[in-house]
C-alpha cells in the first residue's frame, strides 16, 4: 500500500529515471575506459591491420591492404591521421574505436528515448550499455565499434525525418548516408531500410514531392556507394580466402535450400555479438517487439526488418556475413526490439494487475542484463588480456643471452615483428616456423633443425588448438620428449619456453623415426 503511491509519485519518478539512466551511463563508459586502459597487445587481426594503418600513406590505404585486412577508407584516414598526430602506440590506434564507443552512449540515450516506450528505453539502454562485444570493440583497433555509432546516427537521422516532413531533413539524410558509406560498410543495410520505408510512406500518402525528394536521396547514395565501390570494396568481395573465412555466415539460395541455417544463424546472432540468452523465448519476444512496433509506428519497424533482410540477401551472394563482430551494428536494433517484447508483455500483464506486470518487467530485465553485469564485474577483478605478447617479449629480452636461438610459432609472428624492434630484436635474431595444419609432422621437422643447440626460445601466440592437433600442445609433447625446459613465461595466451636441446633426446628420436621409414 506504500509502495504504489510512490510508484506513481511523479515527482519521485522525474528525479530517479534520469539518475538511473546517469548512472547506467557512467558504468558503460567507466568499463570502456577501463579495458582501453589494459593497454593489452595488439592481437593478431589488429596487428595484420595495424601494418597497413602505420606504414602507408593515405594514397596507399586505398590499395588491398596487408594481410587481406578490410576496413572503411574513411575509418583507415581516421586512424592514420592519428598516427600522425598522436604517434603509433597501441593507445593512440585503439583512440577512435574508444571514442566511437563513449560516443554511442549518449547517441543510444536519444535513440531509446525517441523510439520507445514505457520501461522499454531502461532495459534498452543497459542492454547497450553493459554489451560485452561493445566495451570490447571499443577498445580494439577495428571498425566495429565505428559502425555501431554510424548506425545509431542513422537511425537518429532517419527519426527526424519520419517525424519532421520538410525537405530540410532528407538533404541532411542524403549527406548523412552518403558519407557513412565510407566510415561503415554496414551503413549501406540502415540506408536502404530507411529508403525503403520513407518511400513507402510517401507512396502511401500519395505525397510526390516528398518521394521525388527521396527518391534524390537515394540517387546520392547509390552514387557515393558505387564510387566506393570501385575504389576499394571490388578487391575484398572478390577474395575467396576471405570468403572461405566466413562460409558458415552465408544464407543459402534459394532461402528455403536449408532452412535449418535461418534458425542456426539467428541463433548464431544471439549468442554473438548479442551475449543474450540463445534460446526461443528470446527469439520470440524480439519478434513480438517488432510486431508492437509495426502496429504504433509501422515505418520503423520496417526499417529494422528491411536492415536484416538486405544483410540476408547480401550475404547469399557472399559478400558480407551475417554473423559475429560484422553484425555488430545490429545490436541497437536487436536490444530495441528486445525491449519492446518485454514492454508488451509488462503492458500486457497491467490488464490483470499492476504487481505481475512489474514482477514480469523486473524477471525480464534479471534474466537479460545478468549475464552482461556478471561478465563485467568478472573481467573487472579478472581481466582477459587475449594474446598480450608484450609481456611474454619483455621477459625473453630480460632472460635472453646473446647466442640464444628464437622459434617464433608462425602464429605469433604478426604480433612478434610488429613489437620486435620496441624489444630490442631484429630479423636476424629470430626464425618463423612452418604453418603446416594439415600435416602436423612438418612440425616435427622443423624444430629438429635446431637439435645440438643448448638454448632455444621458443615463443607461442594465437594457437590453433582445433586443427588436426592443439598445435601449442602438440609441439611443447614434442619438446620435452626430446629435449630439457629450463625456463618459462606465460602470460595469458602467449607464452615463451626456452628448451635446451643439446641432449642426445632429440638425436635419439630422430634415429627411431628414420628407422620406422
Amino acid at each position: 500500500m506504500i509502495l504504489k503511491p510512490l510508484l506513481h509519485n511523479m515527482s519521485l519518478k522525474k528525479y530517479l529515471v534520469p539518475i538511473a539512466f546517469v548512472c547506467i551511463s557512467l558504468i558503460g563508459i567507466f568499463l570502456r575506459i577501463y579495458f582501453y586502459a589494459l593497454d593489452r597487445s595488439l592481437w593478431y587481426d589488429e596487428v595484420r591491420l595495424a601494418y597497413s594503418i602505420v606504414n602507408r600513406s593515405f594514397s596507399g590505404l586505398l590499395q588491398p591492404l596487408e594481410y587481406r585486412q578490410v576496413a572503411p577508407i574513411g575509418f583507415l584516414f581516421v586512424q592514420k591521421a592519428i598516427v600522425y598526430t598522436l604517434g603509433k602506440s597501441d593507445y593512440a590506434l585503439r583512440l577512435l574505436p574508444l571514442v566511437a564507443g563513449i560516443a554511442s552512449i549518449p547517441l543510444m540515450y536519444k535513440v531509446v528515448k525517441s523510439y520507445a516506450k514505457g520501461a522499454a528505453p531502461f532495459i534498452a539502454f543497459g542492454l547497450f550499455s553493459f554489451s560485452e562485444r561493445l566495451i570490447y570493440y571499443s577498445s580494439e583497433l577495428k571498425q566495429y565499434s565505428t559502425d555501431v555509432l554510424i548506425a545509431l546516427l542513422l537511425l537518429i537521422v532517419s527519426l527526424r525525418c519520419l517525424d519532421n516532413k520538410k525537405g530540410g531533413s532528407h538533404i541532411i539524410l542524403g549527406f548523412a548516408g552518403a558519407f557513412s558509406l565510407w566510415l561503415s560498410h554496414p551503413s549501406l543495410f540502415i540506408l536502404v531500410g530507411t529508403g525503403f520505408a520513407l518511400g513507402l510512406g510517401f507512396l502511401r500518402e500519395r505525397d510526390w514531392p516528398q518521394l521525388w525528394r527521396i527518391i534524390g536521396v537515394v540517387l546520392i547514395w547509390c552514387l557515393s556507394f558505387t564510387t566506393l565501390y570501385f575504389i576499394s570494396l571490388r578487391y575484398p568481395l572478390s577474395d575467396n580466402n576471405v570468403i572461405n573465412y566466413w562460409q558458415g555466415y552465408f544464407m543459402p539460395w534459394p532461402p528455403w535450400s536449408d532452412m535449418s541455417w535461418h534458425y542456426r544463424a539467428w541463433i548464431d546472432l544471439l549468442r554473438n555479438p548479442a551475449r543474450l540468452p540463445p534460446i526461443i523465448l528470446t527469439l520470440v519476444i524480439i519478434v513480438l517487439g517488432w510486431i508492437s512496433l509495426l502496429y504504433r509506428r509501422w515505418q520503423l519497424a520496417m526499417i529494422f526488418m528491411v536492415s536484416f533482410l538486405t544483410v540476408l540477401i547480401v550475404s547469399s551472394f557472399r559478400d558480407y556475413p551475417f554473423g559475429d563482430r560484422l553484425m555488430l551494428f545490429s545490436l541497437p536494433l536487436i536490444f530495441l526490439l528486445l525491449a519492446e517484447g518485454i514492454e508488451q508483455i509488462r503492458l500486457f500483464f497491467m490488464r490483470v494487475s499492476m504487481w505481475p506486470a512489474v514482477f514480469s518487467c523486473i524477471l525480464f530485465t534479471t534474466l537479460f542484463w545478468s549475464h552482461p553485469l556478471y561478465t563485467a564485474y568478472s573481467n573487472v577483478l579478472r581481466p582477459k588480456m587475449g594474446e598480450d605478447i608484450k609481456p611474454v617479449m619483455a621477459y625473453m629480452r630480460d632472460n635472453r643471452l646473446g647466442s640464444d636461438s628464437i622459434y617464433i610459432y608462425y602464429g605469433a609472428q604478426p604480433a612478434f615483428q610488429y613489437y620486435s624492434s620496441r624489444y630490442g630484436f631484429t630479423e636476424k635474431d629470430y626464425v618463423v616456423g612452418v604453418q603446416s595444419r594439415d600435416d602436423p609432422a612438418k612440425y616435427i621437422q622443423d624444430i629438429n633443425k635446431l637439435s645440438g643447440q643448448d638454448r632455444n626460445w621458443f615463443v607461442f601466440s594465437h594457437n590453433c588448438p582445433k586443427c588436426i592437433v592443439d598445435e601449442k600442445l602438440f609441439a611443447l609433447l614434442y619438446l620435452n620428449k626430446t629435449g630439457t625446459r629450463k625456463d618459462e613465461f606465460v602470460f595469458s595466451e602467449s607464452a615463451v619456453y626456452l628448451y635446451d636441446l643439446s641432449n642426445d633426446k632429440l638425436a635419439r628420436s630422430d634415429s627411431t623415426n628414420d628407422s620406422k621409414h
